[in-house]
């Protein structure tokens, strides 16, 4: 019995990991096209995967940021900054 009940919950587990990957995977491309469409990508090589270097402002000062390291809207709210 508790054995049936283990192989249930390993499946619905299973099912569900599959389930939330495929959500984050959408989700995920969803978000760089959107980021795209405002010119917010810049894709940079970094051996194995590409990196999102980000540029702001006019070219007279140099913000670096490190990417996927603080807020997910760090590159929205750096543009407006370097807007003044």
């Amino acid at each position: 019995m508790i054995g049936w009940i283990l192989l249930i919950l390993l499946i619905l587990f299973v099912i569900l990991t599959i389930i939330f990957a495929c959500m984050k995977k959408s989700l995920r491309q969803k978000n760089m096209d959107i980021l795209e469409a405002d010119g917010f990508v810049n894709l940079v090589s970094a051996g194995d995967f590409d990196m999102n270097v980000n540029n702001f402002g006019d070219g007279k000062y140099k913000i670096i940021a490190m990417p996927a390291s603080w807020d997910a809207t760090l590159p929205i709210e750096m543009k407006k900054l370097s807007e003044y």
